[in-house]
């Protein structure tokens, strides 16, 4: 007799599957085979029956359907996980996982669901299928790499190749781009091989966890993300699961869909997302989901216009605080959008000032549409949320910024303190009219996975959601989507912000070395910004120092502050920005950076 939900239990609720599709009662199709299967079950085996109904009067009517996904989901993973028998035997077998599981949760002797899960797994696969005794999910620390001959000399002859290949950058008066300086690295390690190690790659972006070992005090991070162990696996079965429900209640996973809005169950994980940073009030028809943020943000500028055109504003023009990613200012134009620029400054954290921004709002009455990256890349930092309410106030203060659509790029949104980032969400909560961009990417390390979700608490804007999802695309991925969903089943918001502290700490051991060449980096400049979020360090230069210089003599592979900016300006602060998501800073990392920069 079950007097107490067991902590199997409430385990297997915390990572249970959930309908992928439901949108209510006229698609529920996933949810009613899901039922149907554990009503067959239950009716064939009394013992399953029993227990499920003493757990009733524990669980409340959302765990009771939790566990139910967990029990048919899991055990079909299990029972499939060998070749199919017939029919009949394959369905006895799948009731007979399912039984085995759920005795295994509620024993009272198995503690945990994974041990649940496993005693299951080998009692279904007793020989040929079974996990080992115990596991280990940090990686292997990397041996002691054999000492370089003349290693002082074959460094020189690297910096002389690095200073060589950026003189020609500066003869043709270019500023190389990110994947110029990857095809760089990649030229140079090709010849000097024994010395990829002093050449750090702080160039893109990108998130990578598992290629070398990520430091000792963050060694618990790539399993806790899902990049490695139990945890990896678990979510490719769990991935493979959605696609194995939604096949068998009888939905064409490989087929068009009606409206491409994406899963309601991603949706929602977005929305709670947003709302666990005070962002709320979205329209039921006023979100969707897309191919991570750039195509989000596409999205997201073809709702405005089309908002705008409706209410009779043909040519609107969007206007893009830099320095920032400027690909979303090309994704604009590719709309049909004409874009403008507003130089922010390093004393104001390359945040708009509401002054500035009231300014160039009166003089260019066209521009409808305010693209917002509260945690700026390149800038690292969470905007103040002081900040935000003037710029916010001063629209909602003047009739002529009423209808003005402000777009919130969110690809960072949990990075950096946690106070400020809920007081950031609050802030940004209070204009309606404004669309909310969230990609996981970077908040999940898989800039591969290329999921976002977006929404707006503004009727007037999600009305226009379906139509223009229409336009856009014929269907999103399933598979994308269900390895996105099986990913947030079991990376769970503790699990991010480990990631997050990890960025941080990268941030701040980057910046400490750094001090190190106080001829080349200005680390002490009165206008510096603050390091307190996202995967970047912005790096003021010290005076006269070119940032094409910074390779040949570092060994660090950034990007220039030009690279954020559309146009030239006159006055483009002389910064260099490093990426944080790949390179570890590890002691030893620490110590050829300090060889590289002697």
């Amino acid at each position: 007799m079950l007097t107490e939900v067991p902590q199997a239990i409430s385990e297997a609720i915390k990572i249970a599957p959930v309908d992928p599709q439901y949108y209510g009662p006229d698609d529920d199709r996933v949810t009613r085979f899901v039922d149907q299967t554990i009503d067959t079950w239950s009716n064939a085996e009394p013992e399953l029956a029993g227990g499920l109904n003493q757990l009733k009067d524990l669980l409340t009517p959302l765990e009771q359907e939790a566990l139910t996904f967990y029990l048919a989901s899991t055990a079909f993973a299990i029972a499939d996980a060998a070749p199919p028998l017939e029919k009949p035997q394959q369905e006895i077998k799948e009731r007979a996982t399912g039984v085995t599981l759920f005795k295994n949760l509620t024993s009272g002797e198995i503690e945990s669901e994974r041990d649940a899960f496993r005693t299951t797994w080998q009692t279904v696969y007793p020989e040929n299928l079974s996990f080992a005794a115990t596991a280990t999910f940090t990686r292997e620390t990397v041996l002691s790499q054999p000492e370089i001959p003349d290693l002082d000399a074959k460094l020189a002859q690297l910096k002389a190749d690095f200073a060589a290949e950026m003189q020609t950058w500066k003869d043709a008066g270019k500023t190389p781009e990110m994947r110029d300086m990857l095809s760089m690295k990649l030229k140079l390690e090709s010849k000097y091989p024994n010395l990829k190690d002093y050449m750090f790659d702080l160039t893109i972006g990108d998130v990578d966890l598992v290629s070398n070992p990520v430091e000792p005090e963050y060694s618990d991070v790539p399993e806790r993300m899902g990049f490695t162990g139990e945890k990896l696996w678990r979510i490719d079965q769990r991935a493979k699961e959605y696609q194995r429900l939604l096949r068998r209640a009888g939905v064409n996973i490989t087929g068009y869909q009606p409206i491409p809005l994406g899963w309601n169950a991603l949706i929602t994980r977005g929305l709670d997302y947003l709302g666990h940073y005070g962002m709320n009030g979205y329209q039921n028809e006023g979100c969707f989901m897309d191919y991570g943020g750039s195509y989000a943000m596409d999205r997201a500028f073809l709702l405005a216009k089309r908002t705008l055109s409706e209410e009779g504003v043909t040519s609107p023009t969007a206007l893009f605080p830099t320095p920032g990613f400027m690909m979303m200012k090309d994704v604009a134009e590719n709309t049909g959008l004409k874009t403008m620029e507003l130089v922010t400054k390093p004393e104001d954290h390359f945040l708009p000032t509401p002054d500035k921004l009231k300014e160039i709002l009166l003089a260019h009455p066209e521009i409808k549409i305010l693209v917002l990256t509260p945690i700026n890349n390149p800038g690292s930092h969470v905007a103040e949320a002081e900040r935000i309410k003037q710029i916010l106030d001063m629209l909602e203060g003047e009739q002529q910024f009423k209808d003005i659509i402000v777009i919130n790029d969110l690809a960072y949104l949990g990075t950096g303190d946690k106070d400020q980032n809920t007081q950031l969400g609050k802030t940004l909560n209070q204009r309606r009219r404004r669309i909310d961009v969230l990609a996981w990417t970077k908040l999940l390390g898989r800039p591969g996975l290329r999921c976002a979700t977006a929404g707006t608490p503004d009727p007037e804007i999600a009305k226009w959601v379906k139509p223009v999802a229409r336009n856009v695309t014929l269907a999103i991925s399933y598979p994308m989507q269900a390895e996105t969903l099986a990913v947030l089943d079991f990376v769970k918001l503790e699990d991010m912000e480990r990631l997050y502290q990890l960025y941080r700490h990268r941030q701040e051991k980057m910046i400490e070395t750094l001090k190190l060449r106080p001829d080349l980096f200005d680390i002490y400049h009165a206008l510096v910004t603050t390091w307190d979020a996202a995967l970047y360090a912005f790096v003021p230069l010290a005076n006269g120092v070119d940032p094409l210089d910074i390779m040949p003599q570092t060994g660090l592979f950034g990007t220039s502050a030009r690279a954020f900016y559309a146009s030239v300006f006159p006055d483009i602060p002389n910064y260099i920005r490093f990426a944080l998501g790949k390179q570890p800073i590890t002691e030893q990392t620490i110590d050829r950076m300090r060889k590289m920069m002697s």
